[in-house]
């Protein structure tokens, strides 16, 4: 789901333009600078993220489905200290609100029969790092039996350019020996 279309599900009337700029580049060196929004006004839901979409999919195939969400530290890159202060003092208080959204997102499409979602992350590489498993932990998103969550790690890709470059072989080993995932054949 593109993330124009989350900040129109999670609120047009809480972003304003401003926001930081994400360089997504090619390999000829051609940079594309991506806007974000910036909060400002608290997150209210208007409605569920991926559950028309989960519906009308489901409603017309018998094959197996995947709803993509935004990730939780993606979200983060829409708080900024200054233009977010009035709706948010800090990102921890930010951060609460778009998780609940979230998971309350995860529980509608469960109760839709949804069995596979894919949390939309790039930064998750961060993953790496102690501390920042340490605090997805803290919050996580709970548990559900027969349901497969998927974690999509990329370079970003933005009109084919891209955040970061080169393969995943340095982190790959790393990454999948120290997790619960098991790779899933057959879906992308």
């Amino acid at each position: 789901m593109a993330d124009a279309h989350r900040a129109e599900v999670i609120g047009r009337a809480s972003t304003s333009s401003g926001g930081w700029a994400i360089p997504f580049r090619d390999d000829q060196g051609n940079e594309l600078l991506f806007q974000r929004a910036v909060v400002v006004s608290r997150l209210k839901r208007r409605r569920h993220l991926c559950a028309e979409k989960f519906t009308y999919l489901r409603a017309r195939t018998d094959r197996p489905t995947k709803a993509t969400l935004i990730s939780a530290l993606n979200t983060t890159s829409y708080y900024d200290p200054h233009k977010s202060a009035g709706a948010y003092p800090t990102r921890d208080a930010y951060l609460s609100d778009a998780v609940d959204i979230l998971r309350d997102e995860v529980d509608e499409l469960v109760r839709l029969g949804c069995t596979y979602i894919q949390m939309d992350g790039p930064p998750y590489t961060l993953l790496l790092d102690a501390a920042t498993r340490e605090g997805f932990r803290r919050r996580g998103i709970g548990h559900h039996p027969g349901v497969t969550f998927a974690l999509h790690l990329c370079r970003g890709n933005n009109q084919s350019k891209y955040i970061g470059s080169g393969g995943c072989d340095p982190i790959a080993a790393k990454v999948f020996r120290a997790s619960r995932f098991r790779r899933r054949r057959g879906t992308s």
